[in-house]
């Protein structure tokens, strides 16, 4: 059996969106949250300024899961031998070492807080813009149909964002 693929072009989603990756409510101020969308896996922080960013779970050093390590300030310290990376996934201290390489960086995804869900975007960073999470072409919480949700938008699949929001805050 071959591996799964960690290609969203080898998907059927377009990468140049925005896609709910988890709750609000789920991501703790100082806690890491590891989380995966279309086999990628992303780390989700709660910093200090209560602001969420997202990076690759994964250590530039040794591919260590970013989220086993510890929340810094605004930054995120890997677990293994403590490098730490803020919020643009660079990483910005090395324990034992004045040099950073430039090198020493981790992928960042734009991520935004709307409609009590965190909606990343896994394109071209350049390209991302905040208009489906923060204005009104979704409203999921405000059209019930019974039991279902439905957006506003062809491009937002209700069935694949209903359990986070039917999911009781752990």
């Amino acid at each position: 059996v071959p591996p799964p693929s960690r290609d969203i072009r080898k998907t059927a989603l377009d990468p140049d969106f925005w896609y709910p990756v988890a709750r609000g409510v789920e991501v703790k101020r100082g806690k890491p949250k590891a989380c995966s969308f279309a086999g990628e896996p992303i780390v989700l922080v709660r910093g200090a300024g209560d602001r969420v960013f997202a990076l690759e779970d994964r250590c530039a050093h040794r591919q260590v899961p970013l989220s086993t390590g510890v929340v810094d300030g605004d930054g995120l310290r890997c677990g293994y031998h403590g490098l730490c990376y803020d919020t643009t996934g660079k990483c910005i201290e090395i324990p034992g070492q004045t040099y950073v390489p430039p090198r020493a960086r981790v992928r960042a995804y734009p991520v935004a807080e709307r409609h009590r869900l965190l909606w990343i975007w896994m394109g071209d960073a350049a390209r991302a813009h905040a208009d489906l999470p923060q204005d009104a072409p979704v409203r999921l919480a405000h059209l019930r149909l019974g039991d279902r949700y439905r957006a506003a938008t062809p491009r937002v699949d209700a069935r694949a964002i209903r359990p986070w929001l039917r999911r009781r805050p752990s």
